[in-house]
């Protein structure tokens, strides 16, 4: 079985890369490993792969600035790069976010957890519905609540973190409403369009959240999908405190 789609990891442990190799070619990619930062450099610029699996504790550069070199890079600006590491503690998790990481593997990897999270990267690389050439959501028109509503009709939602639990970011902070992404959708960070989904039941897009991350020097939108006027409050006061930066659009005035 072949996917055609390859993944560089980066890893000073032959072991790890070996049994990282061998499922995942199960799986059907092409695997190449390399062995430091430098070697890993070399081989992401050589294959130009779909992913990268990257260890911070190299022998010559850390992760962390191997991933800074390949932003840096116009061709894999917006590379998915996956830090598996023995590192469990939150201040590594941070700086690898704040980094550019996609997402955080701690060793032993979960393999089953690896398959879904490559499978759902590289899927959100490819979107469902293609642009047109010149065509843009016009909001003047009314075409743009159309196009955010066939975003989430024509994509599945897979719900990510449910009612009552926290942002891993946010610890402190329990969601009113369920949290997830649309699969298929492909935001400019690489991931899904992320979703706040209410308790009303309705698939009726209320709100759009527009953000610009300075950090990741990226754009994102959120949409707001089926919650109730105190639930929207609640996500706006939400946002306010964590003083994130970018523009609300509302279908309806909140009361």
């Amino acid at each position: 079985m072949s996917n055609d789609k390859t993944i560089v990891i980066v890893d000073d442990e032959p072991f790890i890369v070996d049994m990282l190799s061998t499922f995942l070619e199960i799986k059907g990619y092409q695997v190449h490993g390399a062995y430091s930062g430098e070697d890993g450099l070399a081989t992401v610029q050589v294959e130009k792969p779909d992913a990268v699996l990257l260890d911070l504790m190299l022998p010559d550069i850390d992760g962390l600035e191997v991933m800074s070199r390949l932003r840096a890079m116009p061709d894999f600006a917006d590379l998915p790069i996956i830090i598996v590491s023995a590192r469990t503690d939150t201040e590594s998790k941070v700086r690898a976010e704040q980094g550019g990481a996609n997402d955080y593997m701690t060793k032993p990897v979960q393999m089953p957890v690896l398959a879904d999270l490559l499978s759902r990267l590289l899927s959100a690389r490819q979107p469902a519905v293609p642009p047109v050439a010149g065509e843009l959501p016009a909001v003047l028109d009314g075409s743009f609540w159309d196009y955010i509503d066939r975003l989430v009709t024509e994509n599945r939602l897979v719900i990510d973190r449910p009612k009552g639990s926290a942002h891993p970011r946010f610890p402190e902070v329990i969601y009113p409403v369920d949290y997830g992404y649309l699969e298929g959708t492909s935001a400019m960070d690489g991931a899904g369009i992320d979703v706040w989904v209410g308790t009303t039941g309705t698939k009726r897009a209320d709100a759009v959240f527009c953000t610009v991350d300075l950090l990741k020097r990226d754009a994102e939108i959120k949409i707001v999908l089926g919650c109730t006027q105190t639930e929207k409050q609640t996500i706006m006061k939400f946002l306010n405190q964590q003083s994130m930066r970018g523009l609300l659009i509302l279908r309806d005035e909140v009361k």
